[in-house]
């Protein structure tokens, strides 16, 4: 079914119903509200709604009728539900509606001559009349400065100005619909996943052409405030109370009773950041410094933090977070004393060993080799030995001994254990007093990988509206005509309509007309003679 509209011209035509409403902007705002909210209802619910309670049996009638809506609505990955495409698709038709029906109306506006007929402003909203007794010569020697000649002729001038102003709301609606359009095809499209590693690991996801190697990876604390819980002496915890001076603090913790105290302590003795396990609440920020790699060559270097992800070949690398249930350990040391004891616990030989190194056991065929250094021995699922941080909690020092006939046996020595020693053959091992042990802590940086396609859209379409939308708020459209004298009028016209700002413009020509001291009446619509 048909219904009549009415065009600039006047005439009358008929459209077909659906045609008409998609071609309006109030029902684009209206899909609009509805994809504005049904995407902030997803934001809360992914915040309120625990992922096991979808997993679960509902226990009632509202808890089933709430998990009916959650799935339906697809409220888990919203930007992908069918919803959120199909409010797009139609905001997208919508808005092409629009701009098949505008384009054609603007056209016509910029392209035409302006009818050498004053009678023309009467149509406008909020026209402008004055009158003059100054020629028109001059007066349009004036104008001219800030208006372009549009006609000429011997009875009326007319000039405009910011004619580009016209193409401000088309802009605007086309910039809106390649928006619309990014949004639609990225919904369908993409990459997501997430991958990460140690410092040196190379990073490599599912078609990304390059690949990103961690050169290093950082924690940044936030300085030392109340509330912190610190380690103190490298031995207790407390937490911060409140600067005791300058230079030191009050911090609280339990004494051997059980009873909370306070102990002022200087800040050379207090350390916020002794293990990321346990001071997460102190992290200010945590950042990879990475190196991307094309076919093995360097080709940038970034940093990436939380609210600054590398973006490179239509790809986006987010911190997304770091494992510090799993750290690498990286030790050293420059050398371990082997103690070779008799199988009565009778010391024998005092015996310096240098990592890496080796030494043959006096009176034994056996050669003993240092090592690894781990400072908190730890025997994973598979019996494989790590260091589950680098605190000094259980130090062990590993130890290979070789004999003749292919001989060899693996040996953890304890150094906090004293008395724990190995017996092999005749002899007994055991390593002690470890000289300048260094420990260095790796923490697993973790990536989120994302590509969205339909981003040249969304670049374009902010391009597009941005530029529609200083045309419409910085320029205004503004047409003169000036009637000359004649023996019928003997005083110049002036005639003006201003799309915005009427008042203002008003003002300016009344200034205009009165620079040289002419007589300045404004009029409302006095009589026209054409021309």
């Amino acid at each position: 079914m048909n219904s009549p509209v009415t065009t600039l011209a006047g005439n009358v035509s008929r459209k077909p119903k659906l045609w008409a409403m998609l071609s309006t902007m109030k029902f684009a705002i209206w899909i609009l509200i509805v994809l504005g909210v049904l995407s902030l209802a997803s934001l809360f619910s992914g915040e309120l709604v625990d992922p096991l309670w979808m997993k679960q049996e509902p226990s009632g009638a509202g808890a089933a009728f709430g998990q009916l809506v959650y799935k339906t609505l697809e409220m888990d990955q919203p930007f992908s539900s069918w919803w959120y495409r199909g409010l797009l698709g139609v905001l997208s038709l919508s808005l092409f509606a629009c701009v098949l029906e505008r384009t054609p109306i603007v056209w016509r506006m910029w392209s035409r001559k302006p009818e050498l007929d004053p009678r023309a402003v009467n149509e406008r909203t909020a026209p402008i009349y004055i009158t003059t007794s100054e020629p028109s010569k001059p007066l349009i020697d004036r104008l001219s400065k800030s208006l372009g000649t549009r006609a000429d002729s011997d009875g009326v001038w007319v000039g405009e100005s910011h004619r580009l102003a016209l193409w401000g709301p088309l802009l605007t609606h086309i910039g809106l619909l390649l928006l619309a359009i990014g949004g639609l095809v990225g919904s369908f499209g993409g990459t997501h996943s997430r991958a990460g590693g140690y410092a040196g690991d190379i990073v490599a996801a599912e078609d990304m052409p390059f690949e990103v190697r961690i050169d290093s990876f950082r924690v940044e604390y936030y300085p030392f405030q109340p509330g912190q819980w610190v380690l103190v002496d490298g031995e207790w915890i407390g937490r911060l109370v409140e600067r005791d001076s300058d230079n030191s603090w009050k911090i609280e913790r339990r004494n051997q009773m059980g009873e909370l105290e306070l102990v002022s302590m200087e800040d050379e003795w207090i350390s916020n950041d002794w293990d990321i396990r346990s001071t997460g609440g102190n992290i200010k920020q945590y950042i990879s410094s990475v190196t991307v790699l094309e076919d093995g060559q360097e080709v940038l270097e970034r940093q990436i933090s939380v609210n600054t992800p590398l973006r490179y070949r239509g790809f986006r690398l987010y911190q997304s977070s770091y494992d510090p249930d799993n750290p690498r350990v990286i030790t050293s040391y420059d050398q371990v004393t082997l103690v070779v004891s008799d199988t009565l616990g009778n010391v024998l030989n005092r015996l310096p060993l240098k990592q890496g190194g080796s030494v043959q056991v006096p009176d034994d065929s056996l050669t003993i080799f240092a090592g690894r250094f781990l400072p908190d021995f730890k025997l994973d699922s598979r019996r494989q030995a790590y260091s589950a941080s680098g605190n000094m909690a259980n130090p062990a020092v590993e130890l290979l001994a070789r004999g003749p006939n292919g001989y060899e046996r693996l040996i953890w020595s304890f150094l906090q254990m004293q008395g724990h020693q190995i017996t092999i053959g005749a002899h007994r091992f055991e390593a002690t007093e470890i000289q300048n042990p260094n420990t260095t802590i790796g923490i697993a940086t973790i990536f989120e990988i994302r590509r969205t396609i339909g981003t040249e859209f969304l670049w374009l379409g902010f391009v597009v509206s941005s530029l529609g939308l200083i045309l419409c708020f910085y320029m205004t459209h503004r047409i003169v005509y000036v009637q000359s004298p004649s023996a019928d009028i003997p005083l110049t016209r002036v005639y003006a309509f201003s799309k915005k700002m009427i008042r203002g413009f008003e003002h300016d020509l009344e200034a205009i007309t009165k620079q040289n001291g002419a007589t300045v009446e404004m009029t409302v619509q006095p009589e026209i003679v054409s021309y």
